[in-house]
């Protein structure tokens, strides 16, 4: 049995945006729970990193907006959190996470055992081995056999399954209808996008796809209009992979896409440097409108399994 860790979320206006949960506080929680996991049944992440000598860079990361969720929707929920080591080396790891509301009218339970599911989280990590202390020139490497000791058995589960994101998108590409131009801005990686070591950290990226997302809209207002009704949308999925680190003061090429099919809208992003490497990789899709009507009037969009990118967790 895997174990899981359960803690009561209590909910403020910073979490929230108009429509949904902002995906970066998903990001966020999702991580606070990870540690949360690390501390209660293998080691607390700073001791991990500090005298372990090991850590884990982000591979994948995966938000599912199950239903619906404001601020006025709950007082507080609840997240539970697993993490499972990948088998035959040990070599990556995978964190879920689901996020749950309980009741009506802010009656919260608090053993999240019941309760509405309005969102879930999945990391995939790669495992890495560093000298203690120094937090850098890492090289990929299993955990220590003292920490992997402490596992359950059901805690080293099946090798890790690599990410479809690059499929979903090349046929995203290939069969929907492209709404508009490439619309490209640049990215740097500023000190308050930092973690340390002085690389860029994965969870402020959902804030950089929303800008890049919303500045295309406003330079195409003129030629597409109804765009701009994509504004009142939440997430279906957004999922994006980590190819290569940003450095502190690097900067990079933020390119953004909008398509439409029969799922509704979705926007790729791509962040390359100069020289054309890639950096990340990201899809975004919305809800159809709860009208019923997606925002440039197409007709009545349907769940497809086209737009899935990470298959269910």
């Amino acid at each position: 049995m895997v174990r899981t860790v359960v803690e009561r979320v209590r909910s403020n206006p910073t979490q929230f945006g108009e429509v949904e949960i902002h995906p970066r506080t998903l990001l966020s929680l999702a991580v606070d729970g990870w540690s949360a996991w690390l501390e209660e049944h293998l080691v607390p992440v700073g001791e991990l990193m500090g005298r372990y000598g090991t850590g884990f860079p982000l591979a994948t990361a995966e938000l599912r907006f199950l239903r619906p969720f404001t601020f006025l929707s709950a007082n507080s929920f609840t997240r539970e959190t697993s993490v499972v080591f990948r088998r035959p080396r040990d070599l990556s790891v995978t964190c879920d996470t689901v996020f749950r509301h309980h009741g009506e009218d802010g009656e919260d339970g608090e053993d999240g055992e019941d309760g509405e599911d309005f969102a879930e989280v999945r990391l995939t990590a790669t495992v890495s081995r560093f000298t203690p202390g120094t937090l850098c020139a890492a090289a990929l490497g299993a955990p220590p056999a003292e920490l992997l000791a402490r596992l359950g058995p059901d805690e080293r589960g099946a090798d890790r399954r690599h990410s479809v994101l690059a499929d979903h998108v090349a046929r995203l590409e290939a069969t929907a209808e492209r709404l508009t131009p490439d619309h490209h801005r640049t990215v740097t990686a500023h000190r308050h996008l930092c973690e340390p070591g002085d690389q860029w950290t994965f969870v402020p990226v959902p804030d950089l796809l929303a800008e890049a997302r919303e500045a295309l809209l406003l330079a195409e207002e003129a030629t597409a209009p109804h765009l701009l009704g994509s504004l009142a949308l939440g997430h279906h999925r957004l999922t994006f992979d980590l190819h290569r680190p940003l450095g502190l003061l690097d900067s990079a090429r933020l390119t953004t896409t909008a398509y439409q099919d029969g799922a509704g809208l979705a926007f790729v992003h791509r962040v390359t440097s100069a020289r054309g490497e890639p950096h990340a990789l990201a899809l975004e899709t919305l809800r159809p409108s709860p009208a019923g009507e997606p925002p440039r009037g197409a007709g009545n969009p349907a769940e497809s399994a086209t737009m899935t990118p990470g298959g269910p967790p």
